[in-house]
């Protein structure tokens, strides 16, 4: 009885977490979008992080791409991985991964819960600068459909192709 009565109240914060969200995308713009993932065991491309935003306070400006990559390794042949780097975006593009990533569904990456030792992790934020919605994932290519994660995975490929970097390599 406790047991299911814990999962009715997750079932309800996951449900109250997820209106939340959709009824807050309306009330206030959103201006940035953050993607990170970490690989337990991938040399290349090991950590990266691409953070989309907009200038604070001033909607009129460009939209900047922070992206940053390191290997795991300081090999040589692995160098090719480090990134360090910043420029401006298309704001259609921007706004197009704002579209996305607020499809995605809390309710459905808390539904299936999954963790592993190796693999990576993925983490989604976006919102403003002062409130934001962070998913964190254990590495969503593993059972992607099964797991609901397919909005999740189509946003964070849509990030890295934004930025002119191979999915298949980040992911």
């Amino acid at each position: 009885m406790k047991d299911k009565l814990i999962r009715i109240t997750c079932s309800i914060w996951v449900f109250l977490f997820s209106s939340t969200v959709v009824s807050a995308q309306f009330l206030e713009p959103l201006d940035y979008v953050k993607f990170e993932v970490v690989h337990a065991l991938r040399i290349p491309h090991s950590r990266t992080s691409i953070e989309l935003s907009t200038t604070y306070g001033s909607k009129d400006k460009p939209i900047k791409a922070v992206v940053k990559s390191s290997p795991a390794s300081d090999n040589e042949k692995f160098e090719y991985s480090k990134i360090d780097t910043s420029y401006y975006i298309d704001k259609a593009k921007f706004y197009l991964i704002i579209d996305v990533v607020q499809k995605i569904s809390a309710s459905d990456i808390y539904s299936y819960r999954t963790m592993g030792e190796d693999g990576s992790t993925c983490k989604i934020e976006f919102g403003n600068f002062q409130n934001y919605v962070s998913y964190i994932v254990w590495t969503p290519n593993y059972r992607t459909e099964e797991r609901k994660l397919g909005p999740f995975l189509n946003a964070c490929r849509m990030i890295i192709e934004l930025v002119q970097l191979n999915p298949d390599e980040i992911l």
